[in-house]
């Protein structure tokens, strides 16, 4: 190995070690909020929980929203990567309907995101880059439920049709979690998968 080498394998090993520690401060963050909301994730809050000072934290997040919109796309991504992860994917809408009720909060790690993903809404009705950062990290995932809204709706279809059909399935889709994290009662799998399909056939009819 040439002398020239080593510098870049130590810039990229720090690189590396620095975003492992961005990702560590964004999921205690994860945790603090959903427990406590976003008034309750101070810097010094997270600090005690990461058992570390405020100053690492600021080193890597100067302000609060900038620790913030870290933690918002993590708890985004921790749901998305199980349908990211996925063997098998869903190749139509019963079976993209059958994915989403399998990421309700139906355990402790999946209702820690979607009290997250709550949170940051209510939170992002009176903040633009939070509002930015939330709908850009989400809408990553609309293609793939694209593909299988054109493939239900047939050669014929226009692209404003498709358009509607995908924005509407996803935020039903969106407002059931919101329920069925609330009301898990109520909103149980097997409800919310009835309904989801009663919309989904609703919206297809419509075109």
């Amino acid at each position: 190995m040439s002398g020239g080498e080593q510098p870049a394998i130590r810039t990229r090993a720090r690189l590396a070690a620095e975003e492992a520690q961005r990702e560590l401060i964004a999921n205690y963050t994860c945790r603090v909020v959903a427990r406590e909301g976003i008034e309750g994730a101070s810097f010094r809050r997270i600090a005690e929980e990461l058992g570390c000072t405020t100053g690492l934290i600021t080193h890597y997040f100067p302000t609060k929203e900038d620790l913030l919109i870290a933690a918002l796309k993590m708890g985004i991504d921790a749901l998305a990567a199980e349908v990211d992860n996925r063997s098998d994917p869903a190749t139509t809408l019963d079976e993209w309907i059958d994915n989403c009720v399998d990421f309700l909060p139906t355990d402790e790690t999946r209702l820690q995101c979607w009290r997250v993903n709550i949170t940051f809404q209510a939170a992002a009705l009176t903040n633009e880059r939070l509002a930015e950062a939330y709908y850009s990290s989400a809408s990553r995932y609309l293609p793939p439920l694209r593909d299988l809204v054109e493939t239900a709706l047939g050669p014929k279809r226009r692209p404003e049709h498709v358009d509607e059909v995908v924005d509407g399935l996803w935020a039903i889709v969106d407002g059931l979690g919101v329920s069925a994290t609330l009301n898990p009662t109520t909103y149980t799998p097997e409800r919310v998968r009835e309904m989801l399909r009663a919309c989904c056939r609703g919206l297809l009819a419509l075109h």
